[in-house]
């Protein structure tokens, strides 16, 4: 080496253009850093493969792959580590599967490869996630065995018609729903409202427009998770005021009055019902002199109303006029 100092070799290594001087310092020095910097200046595949293989820092190999620009290279170096196994080469895989990527089509058929054949989940799911090509995609959420490929390829793709099929037949219910997520077509998600586990037919629920479909959800669904993501969706005042006056499960009141805008509508709220759906409307009614004219002179309203305003504690004593 040119020098004991660890300066003059950074120095060295920064200024050299020379293959066999880079090679020297990337294979020999001690210092990581110097090899880093070494192995930043080398163009050499295979150079470069061996260094990825054999040089004890992480990120000296990562650094290494970042300069390999053979999509057959990085697909034959991937192949090696993954026989030798070792569980530390998973951040050199990975910087190898981003590689990869950078490499347009030939870089999609190998990530492909990679999701196909790859026996560890860690590593298929790091490759489809870089996968763009949409045939690709589809082809591997249809057909492939495992559900974390499946779902993340749901993720990407945007073909309603493949998306609906996973939605009604994939076997898994994570992969059904991440496809529901994405679902614009309003029969098939009143389909799967209907007929799923109950947090995938929520899921549905949240993308369902029509409103007449939301209210007979809200109304005779089994599921009060599932009603209540409809009661959230409905704008009809009448249906809303009907659920919060005579629904059993007090649970949608919050969601209910907050769909309801009509303020005569709260107003007559806060005269039937219990505290906290008188507190819950009076934020919506927001005006402290019809609230005060209600409290005054509806003794239930007065004694519901929980409100810190002095001037509003003095009126219910008729302290003020």
């Amino acid at each position: 080496m040119d020098g004991y100092n660890l300066n003059d070799r950074l120095n060295s290594v920064r200024d050299t253009t020379s293959e066999k001087k880079l090679k020297r310092y990337a294979l020999d020095d001690y210092s990581e850093k110097v090899r880093e910097i070494a192995v930043s200046k080398i163009t050499d595949p295979a150079l470069l493969c061996y260094i990825v293989k054999n040089d004890r820092s992480i990120n000296v190999a990562k650094r290494a792959v970042q300069n390999i620009d053979d999509e057959e290279a990085l697909y034959n170096l991937f192949m090696e580590l993954s026989k030798i196994g070792i569980t530390q080469y998973h951040e050199i895989y990975s910087a190898i599967i981003e590689k990869i990527a950078s490499h347009a089509i030939a870089g999609e058929k190998i990530l492909a490869e990679i999701v196909l054949n790859d026996s560890r989940w860690a590593i298929r799911r790091e490759a489809v996630i870089k996968i763009t090509n949409q045939k690709v995609l589809v082809e591997l959420a249809l057909n492939h065995s495992d559900d974390i490929v499946r779902k993340e390829a749901v993720k990407k793709i945007a073909n309603q018609e493949v998306l609906v099929e996973i939605a009604l037949n994939d076997s898994d219910a994570n992969v059904r729903q991440e496809a529901v997520k994405k679902i614009a077509n309003q029969e098939a998600l009143v389909e799967i409202a209907s007929n799923d586990f109950h947090w995938i037919r929520r899921e549905a629920v949240k993308r369902i427009t029509n409103q007449e479909v939301l209210v007979e959800i809200a109304l005779d669904n089994q599921e009060n998770d599932v009603r209540r993501e409809a009661v959230k969706r409905i704008t009809n005042q009448e249906v809303l005021v009907d659920i919060l006056l005579n629904d059993s499960y007090d649970d949608f009141s919050d969601d209910a009055i907050e769909g309801i805008s009509d303020k005569e509508v709260l107003l007559e709220i806060l005269s039937v019902k219990s505290p906290n759906f008188v507190r819950n409307a009076a934020d919506k009614i927001n005006d402290q002199l019809i609230l005060l004219d209600l409290a005054l002179s509806n003794e239930s309203v007065a004694e519901n109303l929980d409100m810190e305003s002095e001037i509003f504690y003095k009126a219910l004593k008729k302290e003020v006029s």
